[in-house]
């Protein structure tokens, strides 16, 4: 069994939503954090790799090993989970009539903010404290989301009753 690309995929979903929604407008939540800008713009996906714990691999291994999955056939790789290529599935997602794009886990990198205000697409960002709502706006983002600790706590330990008063005071807000 092969697996499909995560473009292809891309493609899939976002046709089959065009489809049920029949015309009524939708956006899409993007994951495009800031290491892996990082990584796109000076190292590729080996500093990706380099920036997996020893210990994570090793549990990996292990996992694979107790569980009896045999190792790939000699020559065949599976992408690294997470790792794509994100101007190209934004070039998939902006082929499809999304009326919003948010982006999270760091500052939307420049081509998305680019690439969705040329379409007429308005571009949210979701942050979990007033610096990084301060640093969103300067990079061009046309929405802030604050999104405190209750949304699994990624965000920080600051809750959302307490972060949506910090206003930002960037643009009048």
């Amino acid at each position: 069994m092969r697996l499909r690309s995560p473009l292809d995929q891309l493609e899939i979903e976002l046709s089959w939503i065009d489809q049920e929604v029949k015309g009524r407008p939708y956006g899409l939540d993007v994951l495009i954090p800031g290491k892996m800008i990082r990584a796109e713009t000076g190292g590729g996906l080996g500093a990706l790799i380099a920036m997996i714990p020893d210990e994570h691999q090793a549990f990996v291994d292990e996992m694979l090993e107790r569980y009896g999955v045999p190792p790939l056939p000699s020559g065949e790789t599976v992408p690294l989970r997470g790792t794509f290529n994100a101007p190209k599935l934004l070039d998939i997602a902006f082929s499809h009539p999304i009326r919003l794009v948010a982006n999270a886990l760091g500052p939307a990198p420049d081509y998305l903010v680019e690439q969705a205000h040329a379409k007429g697409v308005p571009v949210a960002a979701l942050v979990g404290k007033r610096d990084h709502a301060q640093a969103r706006l300067a990079a061009g983002v046309d929405i802030i989301v604050a999104q405190g600790y209750e949304a699994g706590g990624h965000t920080g330990e600051i809750a959302t009753m307490v972060l949506v008063p910090e206003r930002c005071r960037c643009r009048g807000c």
